[in-house]
């Protein structure tokens, strides 16, 4: 899941995308209980464009817990996330990509700073009530 998120657009012209993603690996026991167990895997960041096209797709090691990725794009983002194909068994598989604007308006944000700057940069900064 998407903790946080924040874009910025750079003086030459990229986008830099830093995302806080929650993970956790849960496993079923015989008896049909669910577990936590520890994780440390590569997995797919993805961040994708106004059209749906990939910007940016590598794997990043996420192990148990938050984990702070960093990545750049060309172009503008819309969509930012873990297993942007939904190549993982997930028993929810739409919740590990998140759109700029169903972030802003659906996840209750809470703005960094206001107005959209941080350190004299405009981008969007927010992060998901705990």
């Amino acid at each position: 899941m998407v903790k946080w998120f924040g874009t910025i657009k750079r003086p030459d012209r990229k986008y830099e995308v830093k995302l806080t993603v929650l993970a956790e690996k849960l496993r079923f026991d015989e008896k049909g209980h669910m577990h936590t167990i520890a994780m440390d895997e590569k997995i797919d960041i993805g961040v994708l464009g106004k059209n749906g096209e990939i910007l940016y797709r590598q794997k990043h090691r996420l192990k148990t817990g938050e984990n702070t990725i960093t990545v750049l794009v060309d172009t503008e983002p819309k969509i930012v996330g873990v297993d942007p194909l939904n190549m993982l068994v997930n028993r929810v598989p739409d919740s590990n990509m998140i759109s700029v604007i169903a972030f802003l308006s659906l996840m209750r944000y809470t703005p960094l700073s206001s107005p959209l700057t941080k350190g004299g940069q405009r981008g969007v900064f927010c992060t998901s009530p705990s």
